[in-house]
């Protein structure tokens, strides 16, 4: 039991990770817009993200705890 909960949790915690460098990266493809504007812009960026991350993370993690 405890090994399944650490495998969801660390599948969650993958998703997460996924969904929060996709977003990094595309702001550094989209290089010439996302450097003008400042540091606290890209902090409030991934803040304001993480909330839809985490909402995606728990959608595919429903589909996961069914299959479980």
């Amino acid at each position: 039991m405890k090994q399944r909960l650490k495998l969801f949790l660390l599948y969650a915690l993958y998703w997460l990770l996924i969904f929060i460098v996709s977003r990094v990266l595309f702001m550094l493809y989209s290089f010439n817009m996302s450097f003008e504007i400042t540091a606290k812009e890209w902090f409030l960026i991934i803040a304001h993200g993480l909330k839809l991350d985490i909402s995606a993370t728990g959608y595919i993690m429903a589909i996961v705890s069914i299959l479980f």
